[in-house]
């Protein structure tokens, strides 16, 4: 039996990290790594198939990653770095926003999230922590929690991002992003009432953002809430054109329909 095939080698600079899967969904371990891939016959390599890349938050679960061609990274991480002085400025003068380069309004607390992500898995793990440093500062305690959290958070550490998320959300109780990340704990720990109660609170800021709404849907179905399912559903369709004839959402709708009808027999 020939045995041929394709496969990453030269395998170095390996991270490992913890988050959601953007292409699964799971929640679970990834890990990320330089490499190339080779076609192999009884697993000698021999034909390279296309050059160096970065493989990135590669599944434990479904295996699929993204790949960042190797002379991209250090572009990446000195655009992360521009628009990184932007944020610590904002959140020196304690502003949660700024404008980007082009003009784009861009909030402190998703951009360092999303930036600690990228940092991490592009193996620029060894900076992170000094840009902590640059926020820990009494104005900048919302951005310094945030930091913090999202970094213990990709490491692994829950403890330590719970309590990264709850500092930024006691520096910034008027921002709906830390309810957010609280309600994401919440709901891996199957505690779906203190879900609801961080969702709501998000709700209250954001009340014109549909996806929270949406986000309740799972909680109040693990608590047998139907008929709640149904007014939220009501005020997401209102929000969303087009959203009660999306074949899915239609059917998930139906779905919860019947259970709130057997419910009230």
């Amino acid at each position: 039996m020939i045995i041929y095939g394709s496969k990453m080698y030269g395998v170095k600079n390996v991270v490992k990290g913890t988050g959601a899967c953007p292409h699964c969904g799971v929640y679970g371990k990834h890990k990320s790594y330089d490499g190339r891939k080779w076609g192999h016959l009884y697993f000698i390599p021999l034909i390279p198939s296309g050059g160096p890349v970065r493989v990135m938050k590669e599944c434990a679960k479904c295996s699929m990653a993204s790949h960042l061609p190797k002379d991209q990274v250090a572009k990446l991480y000195a655009d992360i770095e521009k628009h990184m002085q932007s944020c610590i400025l904002a959140a020196s003068e304690g502003v949660h926003q700024y404008s980007d380069d082009q003009g784009n309004d861009t909030f402190t607390g998703p951009f360092l999230i999303d930036a600690i992500d990228l940092m991490f898995t592009a193996g620029y793990r060894k900076e992170i922590p000094e840009l902590i440093h640059l926020l820990d500062s009494d104005v900048s305690r919302y951005e310094h929690g945030i930091a913090i959290g999202a970094y213990q958070e990709i490491q692994g550490d829950a403890d330590g991002a719970l309590a990264g998320y709850q500092s930024a959300n006691s520096a910034a109780p008027e921002e709906a992003l830390p309810y957010m990340l609280l309600a994401d704990f919440n709901a891996r720990a199957g505690r779906s009432e203190e879900q609801l109660a961080m969702l709501d609170k998000a709700i209250e800021l954001e009340s014109e953002n549909p996806q929270l709404l949406l986000a309740k849907i799972d909680p109040l179905e693990r608590l047998g809430r139907y008929q709640d399912i149904l007014v939220v559903m009501e005020q997401a369709e209102q929000m969303i054109p087009g959203l009660s004839q999306d074949k899915q959402y239609k059917k998930q709708r139906k779905k919860i329909e019947k259970k709130a009808a057997k419910a009230m027999r």
